[in-house]
């Protein structure tokens, strides 16, 4: 019993809000409908959310924070691919290392500062922020020469996920405005979908905490957008996602 008039629903962050971008959404739980507005931090990483970061994405984050209706209540945000992508790992770049030997340990680290920063955002803008995880890229053909950095990029945001999903869901009651979108689970490609040329094994698929088959960690085709981005087509996930994850629905 939807009314037919969306309410809209500020989807804040790196290049990714446009995989929903002026969609509808039925939440369940909701009395009304949400068109997905968003606001679009070009260049964004889950680094630049620190209070700290000296850097234009984050004088961009904040005046589109600053833009937000007075009555708007929650926002979805989407940041840290950008990081899995280029940035961990890297001393040359700030608050990483270059010990690949360690990727669990800088990505947690991060994600520890991205959270902090969540809950300043919050507490700050007095906003519900729902935080997605990094999306998985789609399967590249291994003929390129690009396999081993790729599968790199495929275990981070494995660990990247994982750390963020533990991260939040283990919130005190008082930083409780920040929430985990937990559908990744959803997005990825299972054995049958699979080239058959890539050497995943089918053991390798179903298990999806190991981290030592990071080539299983591939997008399902059907979301796939530009093998970087996804489409709108994982819209009912979101909409689950939110029901499930313990925000204030009264806040929508």
């Amino acid at each position: 019993n939807f009314n037919n008039n969306p309410k809209p629903l500020f989807i804040v962050g790196d290049s990714h809000v446009l995989s929903i971008a002026w969609q509808t959404l039925h939440v369940p739980l909701s009395d009304c409908t949400h068109l997905a507005v968003p606001l679009v931090v070009t260049g964004i990483k889950a680094w630049h959310t620190r209070p700290s970061t000296r850097f234009f994405t984050h004088y961009h984050l904040h005046i589109s924070l600053q833009r937000l209706p007075k009555t708007c209540r929650t926002i979805l945000y989407s940041a840290g691919e950008i990081d899995c992508r280029e940035g961990i790992g890297r001393e040359t770049l700030e608050g990483y290392s270059n010990d690949t030997s360690k990727i669990r340990q800088h990505v947690k680290s991060t994600i520890e500062e991205y959270v902090t920063a969540l809950i300043s955002l919050s507490h700050q803008y007095q906003l519900q922020i729902l935080v997605l995880p990094v999306a998985p890229h789609a399967y590249r053909s291994q003929r390129n020469g690009k396999a081993v950095g790729r599968a790199v990029r495929r275990e981070i945001m494995q660990i990247w996920n994982q750390e963020l999903k533990a991260a939040l869901q283990q919130l005190r009651p008082s930083d409780n405005n920040v929430f985990f979108l937990d559908y990744v689970d959803g997005l990825l490609c299972q054995d049958s979908a699979l080239p058959s040329n890539n050497n995943t094994t089918s053991s390798s698929i179903k298990n999806k905490n190991n981290l030592n088959n990071s080539e299983q960690y591939v997008l399902d085709p059907k979301f796939n957008a530009d093998y970087t981005h996804m489409n709108s087509a994982f819209l009912p996930l979101l909409e689950v996602a939110i029901k499930n994850c313990g925000c204030d629905m009264n806040k929508f």
